[in-house]
């Protein structure tokens, strides 16, 4: 989805959009955290990467979740 889709889209689909991807969020760092308490207890490299990815892949769906936030917020004070 481009920043002009993001644009048309209606306030509640902001809303919506912003709730998934902070749903989204949440799931993948609890993986994360899981898989890194996993890696840590067995000594297990694969296993470090992978929560180390979950965890970049968590951290990309919270900075989408601040980019759809502040541009509400934009179109707030646009009003």
């Amino acid at each position: 989805m481009t920043t002009e889709d993001i644009n048309q889209l209606s306030p509640q689909q902001l809303r919506r959009l912003k709730r998934h991807n902070l749903l989204s969020f949440h799931s993948f760092m609890l993986a994360a955290v899981v898989l890194l308490f996993r890696a840590f207890s067995d000594i297990n490299a694969v296993v470090l990467l992978l929560s180390f990815g979950l965890m970049l892949v968590a951290r990309m769906f919270y900075q989408n979740a601040r980019f759809i936030d502040s541009l509400r917020e934009n179109r707030v004070k646009a009003r």
